[in-house]
């Protein structure tokens, strides 16, 4: 058993609520690095639960997972990090994948950002107890119109998307029962006072506040060059490295808060009417403006 690490920041939420913007900020910390999205914990939780995780399977199926690419990293190097391991557990597994990156960045701390894990929180608290989730949440109404800009979401209704939305985030406070670190963020908040929002989060990870963070966009371009063109499983079609980041464009500039409550300007009638319906009540627990 590895000993116990420092804090781990886990950021999830609903894709397009800016969970990117807060990677980069939190990446652009000089102790803290975080890796393009993952996704293969979900697998390797199934492997697990069939007993059939093994050093070899581990290596095998994070380096033939679809974003293996993006992390820049040898395929000899992962296996060299594993093989000295003794009694391998996922964690170990996981630790050597995530300080293999970090040790690539220069970084002593590494931590994670894949959205979709947002449904996953306690049993990733149960690999890492050291695991900080970091929920950033946006007006699920904006969250409709990004999502529909971008292949995240072009093949949903707008009464879909806002059931995803509203789905998510109550899946998400179900889950932090089971949790002992959890902090919910905004994103209309993050980008109105960002640094406020950083000296909260820095803290929270027992970290030194960094101005770097606020600067995060002067390196957003390198730290996005690493993504590559793949498949996506879901979507059944291949997402080219363009496409991915196209979505991202607005993280190489500061925040803008003109991308704050689109909805006002930018819905349609009717569509504002159906996630006010679906997802009224939840936006205005989360104090949010509903008509």
């Amino acid at each position: 058993m590895i000993d116990k690490l420092p804090p781990i920041p886990f950021i999830v939420g609903v894709p397009r609520s800016g969970t990117t913007l807060i990677r980069l900020m939190l990446d652009s910390h000089p102790y803290l690095t975080i890796p393009p999205e993952t996704h293969f914990i979900r697998g390797l939780f199934k492997f697990e639960d069939n007993g059939r995780l093994t050093p070899e399977r581990f290596v095998n199926f994070i380096t033939g997972h679809r974003r293996w690419p993006d992390f820049g990293l040898e395929v000899d190097a992962l296996r060299k990090a594993i093989k000295p391991l003794s009694d391998f557990s996922m964690r170990d597994g996981l630790i050597a994948f995530y300080e293999l990156y970090a040790d690539k960045m220069g970084k002593p701390r590494w931590g994670d950002k894949t959205p979709d894990y947002v449904v996953l929180m306690s049993r990733i608290s149960e690999v890492f107890p050291e695991a900080h989730f970091i929920h950033i949440i946006r007006d699920g109404r904006d969250t409709v119109i990004s999502r529909k800009e971008c292949w995240l979401g072009k093949k949903k209704s707008v009464e879909q998307l806002a059931i995803d939305w509203r789905d998510v985030i109550l899946t998400a406070r179900a889950e932090t029962k089971r949790l002992k670190y959890y902090m919910e963020l905004r994103y209309e908040d993050l980008v109105m006072n960002p640094e406020a929002v950083l000296i909260r989060v820095v803290d929270y990870l027992g970290l030194p506040y960094s101005d770097e963070m606020l600067n995060y966009h002067r390196r957003a371009t390198e730290r996005l060059d690493e993504l590559n063109d793949m498949y996506h499983r879901k979507l059944k079609t291949p997402i080219t490295r363009e496409q991915r980041l196209r979505i991202h464009q607005k993280t190489l500039r500061p925040p803008d808060r003109h991308n704050i409550f689109r909805w006002k300007r930018e819905m349609q009638a009717e569509d504002l009417r159906i996630c006010n319906e679906i997802a009224g009540d939840l936006l205005r627990e989360l104090g949010y403006e509903v008509d």
